[in-house]
């Protein structure tokens, strides 16, 4: 008798082995340079589950990206606030002046960061205040006596505050909107009729 089992077909059980499974690379994706290419191949597998773990993988290397771009910001922020903060300190505490000095007919044009103290000091020594702004050295006290040195006023030898008053000197003061001069031009103008005459001719 012949074995049953003899006429059974036979099957190739190598056919239905499972395909080995697509391997798709994890890749850190940057908010700023996605990798569309790769996103794609991931989500073309047949397979369910490497899809999900795929997304779940991008999308925990985006939160991840997106979090150091709000780190990267947060410390732009609080530099930026750092340096608000001091620049604000300077327009507050900094000073630019103008004294006169009657006796002498001189004018003090200078920068500080202590007007309080300043004007104590200048006022025992026979100064009169003119007035005061905000301001910083670098963009404001220099930049004026450039200007005057350029124009060939020079301040009383010995000095660098200190100027002798003239028509031409309170013309260029007033020209660049220095403090105080615009204010007192004509009582700083009075310590000389002739003085007053010359910038009237200028």
């Amino acid at each position: 008798m012949e074995d049953s089992n003899s006429n059974r077909p036979k099957i190739n059980n190598a056919a239905y082995a499972p395909a080995p499974k697509a391997e798709v690379p994890y890749q850190e994706v940057l908010v700023d340079h996605f990798d569309t290419d790769n996103f794609r191949r991931g989500l073309e597998t047949n397979n369910q589950n490497e899809k999900i773990n795929f997304l779940m993988m991008q999308n925990k290397s985006l939160r991840e990206s997106i979090n150091k771009q709000d780190e990267v910001i947060n410390t732009l922020n609080k530099d930026f606030g750092k340096k608000l903060d001091l620049l604000i300190g300077e327009l507050v505490t900094n000073k630019v002046y103008s004294f006169r000095h009657e006796e002498h007919n001189y004018i003090k044009i200078g920068y500080t960061g202590d007007l309080e103290s300043r004007r104590k000091r200048h006022e025992s020594e026979g100064w009169k205040y003119l007035g005061s702004r905000p301001g910083n050295q670098q963009n404001d006290e220099k930049m004026v006596k450039t200007i005057l040195k350029k124009s060939g006023i020079k301040p009383v030898p010995g000095t660098k505050e200190q100027y002798k008053i003239t028509p031409k000197l309170i013309d260029v003061l007033e020209t660049v909107n220095w403090v105080g001069i615009k204010e007192y031009k004509d009582q700083l103008l009075k310590k000389d009729a002739q003085l007053v005459m010359d910038f009237e001719k200028s």
